[in-house]
């Protein structure tokens, strides 16, 4: 079984697989990009690399996430994603819940308070439909290839709609 990194953004609650995760801050210095979508929150240096970090909870539509930032293993993306907490967790309390394919139904996820401007449900096109249980918690498990390949992940050019 995959080990997880588990996080929540407006509350709810997300799974990445390890071998996604490069790293966890606390706290990265941001240098701020002129002419960029207000959920992109600029550039960060650690260990003379530039990350830049993108508000998972402002990219969603909801409310911007205060916490730790999640940096993306650099085979996966040169990307970070800020969160508003991290759950520490026991490998050997993880178990599969279970996915769509194996039960050939289709899960209902949570619905994500949202605004009028219809990016309330943002991460849904990027669960993958599996939940993992860790301490009597669940996590939709986030696939984060499809995320940060996404074009709306990609054009962090501000919008004047």
């Amino acid at each position: 079984m995959n080990k997880h990194l588990f996080f929540a953004i407006a509350g709810h609650r997300y799974a990445l697989p390890h071998e996604y995760v490069k790293a966890v801050h606390s706290q990265l210095s941001l240098s701020p990009v002129v002419g960029t979508r207000h959920w992109f929150l600029g550039l960060a240096t650690f260990e003379g690399r530039l990350i830049p970090v993108t508000n998972l909870g402002s990219f969603c539509g909801l409310t911007p996430s205060e916490g730790c930032t999640v940096e993306l293993d650099p085979l996966t993306a040169l990307a970070a994603l800020k969160v508003d907490n991290v759950f520490v967790s026991s490998s050997k309390a993880q178990t599969h819940v279970a996915n769509d394919a194996e039960h050939g139904t289709s899960k209902k996820l949570p619905t994500l308070p949202g605004n009028s401007g219809g990016t309330s449900n943002v991460l849904r096109e990027f669960v993958t439909g599996e939940l993992v249980s860790d301490k009597g918690q669940n996590y939709h498990v986030l696939d984060v290839s499809s995320l940060v390949q996404s074009d709306r992940f990609i054009n962090i050019k501000e919008s004047f709609d």
